[in-house]
């Protein structure tokens, strides 16, 4: 983009382009530096150049908003229920595919995963990663036949969520569960050390309220559930909005 500082033939093929693309996110349309490029005003010229400078910013800005950069220690996996136990309530189990990228997560230890789609920022879950070994050691230690550990041995890619507590990891990231749901997990160790343990959106935080004195759940037209409805709505857009910045920030 530099370049186009001193091309005025490509700066002119760079503006064209842009106009015609009609995009609404990247549109710079400026009548006076169209003429200045037609009229072959000289680069050097500080009217010229300024505007050159904020047609290169603005180009900068639409590669900045509308790229995305892949995170390579990151994965799509099907979320998968824990049938052997062995799994604590915050803990996962990840099968990446591939051995490096397993070396990692084992070595690691602590992966974040969000379902798709996610509304909540408590869909945003922070687990800790147990290996292959520590599931083998488990079920010596237990007195449990080793073969429970051949399910994760044969496993090529998937996260495999315990299904101990009140109420599953998945349930937690906006009512997920074990039916084919896909959820993002990370391993950066840049992003995973920025994220905490929060509670999710599905543990209380719209329950149906009773009534003090009938004890008795209240009715739904009920001003207080309705303005119960209304937070929760609010939350969840203001959330929405939150996520949205943050998957921003991480394709910076």
């Amino acid at each position: 983009l530099h370049s186009l500082q001193e091309d005025t033939d490509l700066l002119m093929k760079k503006y064209k382009a842009r106009m015609y693309l009609r995009d609404s996110n990247c549109l710079f349309d400026d009548d006076v530096f169209l003429c200045m490029l037609n009229a072959g005003v000289n680069p050097d010229e500080p009217t010229m150049m300024k505007k050159t400078n904020d047609f290169i910013n603005e180009e900068l800005k639409c590669y900045r908003d509308k790229s995305r950069f892949p995170e390579l220690s990151s994965r799509y996996l099907r979320m998968l229920p824990d049938h052997t136990g062995l799994l604590e309530s915050d803990e996962a189990f990840a099968a990446v595919g591939e051995p490096d990228a397993q070396f990692e997560v084992d070595t690691m230890g602590v992966i974040v995963a969000m379902r798709l789609p996610s509304y909540f920022l408590g869909d945003l879950r922070k687990f800790k990663a147990v290996s292959k070994t520590e599931l083998r050691t488990r079920c010596q230690a237990n007195g449990l036949c080793l073969s429970k550990c051949d399910f994760f041995g044969g496993l090529k890619t998937g996260l495999i969520i315990s299904t101990k507590g009140k109420i599953s990891q998945a349930e937690m990231m906006s009512g997920g569960d074990f039916d084919g749901d896909r959820a993002w997990c990370c391993w950066n160790k840049t992003v995973v050390s920025n994220i905490e343990k929060c509670q999710g959106p599905n543990t209380g935080m719209c329950k149906q309220p009773v009534d003090p004195f009938e004890h008795r759940p209240m009715k739904w037209l009920d001003p207080d559930w309705s303005n119960l409805i209304i937070n929760y709505t609010m939350k969840h857009r203001n959330d929405k909005k939150d996520l949205g910045a943050l998957v921003k920030t991480l394709e910076m």
